[in-house]
């Protein structure tokens, strides 16, 4: 199995930022918990406000899948559902991943995506 990482950031309108920073610490906690994650950190930013740097690891793309399917349907899925998301993620496989109905065309790929609702 190969191994997933996410890195990048999210940017939180100034109106979500309380919303955000009270679900954000029981989103990390469950996310935690997930069978097959490795690593998953979400710091908000010291000098830019609204922006928290996210890191991910994975073990494999189905856990990757998973938490995806997961934060959709959380709190966090919810209340993040207006946040702008610059992330990279490498080792996905080949095949195209539709997520949050955007595709991507590369298994390492940048994504920066204004409507993108997950995460």
């Amino acid at each position: 199995m190969k191994k997933v990482t996410l890195s990048g950031y999210i940017k939180v309108l100034d109106s979500d930022l309380n919303q955000v920073r009270g679900f954000l610490p029981e989103h990390i906690r469950l996310t935690c918990l997930e069978s097959g994650c490795l690593i998953f950190k979400v710091d908000e930013h010291e000098t830019e406000i609204g922006r928290f740097d996210v890191y991910e690891e994975f073990e494999s793309k189905q856990a990757f899948e998973a938490h995806q399917d997961r934060v959709q349907q959380s709190d966090w899925g919810k209340a993040t559902k207006r946040v702008e998301r610059f992330y990279t993620i490498q080792g996905l496989e080949d095949d195209a991943m539709v997520l949050n109905s955007e595709r991507t065309e590369k298994s390492d790929s940048s994504i920066h995506d204004p409507n993108q609702k997950r995460k």
